[in-house]
């Protein structure tokens, strides 16, 4: 982050006083400062001509220049004195520098710090976990409301099988009263035939007594008889037009309760089939939901295991890229502490040599040219 708002932040133009020429490009891929001097080169030494040494002296240079109103170079009456303020710039001007670097190098060790962080590492995997725990209760809760359904469908088929012996009951039990109603007709029938040969038994045993009142009471009797089979007939037309009508209502109503019965024997099995059909459903939902469970938790594991990868690689990345512009920036302290070590102790040998008195010659030669200058 801090290189790249310092990329962000790069001038384009150099940053020499005066100087209009195009920033040299950063050397190497690493971190650290970008440059913001050009690649202007001193013909003299081989040497970069614009740097924070020579800029600091150009500017300093201006500064007198503008508050004499003459070029600094003809102020040579205090020399040591200026060398001093020099030095003194060049020191305040390696202090900025470096409360520069040590701001940069805590934003960059507090960036490394945060992408190491095992809390943040924690947290995502805790995430992750939690996400895996909530697939698994959720087809856990399918594969339950499958069961539940199977058992559902079970207890369906069984209600079935009970409706269809119910049913199966229901037609034996109207067979059962037809045949009573054929048992009730035969008896009828049979009672009318011991009915008419008890009458014949007793007209001839009443012709065997009474031969002589039989041809009296022949008539009567004929009459009678007559009377007696009229009644009969019409009693017997009567019983078999009622057990007629009995049978054929029983048949009736036999045969309702037959076709009620198939119909609810149908019906059940029907049901029973679309019971079998569902509970076959559910167990195959609940095999497509276990397979999804187990699908979900493969692929749940291998992202999990990408992600700690992908996370270890950033981690090792950011790491090496961090170690790598620490790196760049202790060289660039480095150089640049030698550089200015390098100017103070120049400047202390400048001011050294401004402060040893002159030989006693030269001071009398100086004193007489002072003297004879108007």
């Amino acid at each position: 982050m801090t290189s790249n708002a310092n990329t962000d932040a790069r001038p384009t133009a150099c940053m020499f006083p005066g100087c209009e020429r195009s920033v040299r490009n950063r050397a190497g891929e690493g971190g650290g400062k970008p440059p913001i001097y050009c690649d202007l080169v001193n013909p003299a030494t081989g040497k970069l001509a614009h740097t924070p040494l020579t800029a600091a002296r150009e500017r300093g240079r201006q500064q007198r220049q503008r508050a004499t109103g003459h070029p600094a170079g003809r102020n040579g009456d205090a020399p040591a004195s200026a060398a001093r303020d020099r030095a003194v710039g060049l020191l305040d001007q390696f202090r900025t520098a470096v409360e520069q670097m040590s701001g940069t190098l805590d934003a960059a060790i507090e960036a490394m710090s945060a992408a190491s962080d095992p809390e943040s590492v924690s947290a995502e995997l805790t995430a992750a976990r939690r996400q895996v725990e909530r697939t698994r209760l959720e087809a856990d809760e399918r594969i339950q409301t499958a069961e539940t359904a199977r058992d559902q469908a079970t207890a369906d088929t069984v209600a079935a099988h009970q409706a269809a012996a119910e049913a199966a009951a229901a037609r034996d039990e109207a067979i059962s009263e037809l045949d009573a109603l054929d048992a009730t007709l035969a008896a009828t029938r049979a009672e009318r035939e011991q009915t008419r040969a008890e009458h014949t038994a007793k007209r001839e045993r009443l012709r065997a007594e009474h031969a002589s009142e039989l041809d009296q009471q022949r008539a009567e009797s004929e009459r009678q008889l007559t009377a007696v089979r009229t009644a009969a007939a019409e009693q017997q037309a009567v019983a078999e037009a009622q057990a007629t009508e009995q049978v054929r209502a029983a048949q009736t109503d036999a045969a309702g309760r037959i076709h009620a019965a198939e119909a609810a024997c149908d019906q059940a099995l029907t049901e029973a089939s679309a019971a079998r059909q569902a509970a076959t459903d559910a167990t195959r939902h609940a095999e497509q939901a276990r397979e999804e469970l187990r699908q979900a938790r493969t692929e749940h594991r291998e992202e999990l295991t990408a992600l700690r990868r992908e996370h270890r690689d950033e981690l090792t990345a950011e790491r090496q890229r961090t170690d790598t512009a620490l790196d760049t920036l202790r060289a660039e302290h480095r150089r640049e502490i030698e550089a200015l070590q390098t100017a103070l102790t120049a400047l202390q040998g400048i001011t050294a040599k401004h402060e040893q008195p002159a030989p006693p010659g030269q001071q009398a030669t100086q004193s007489q040219g002072k003297r004879g200058t108007p």
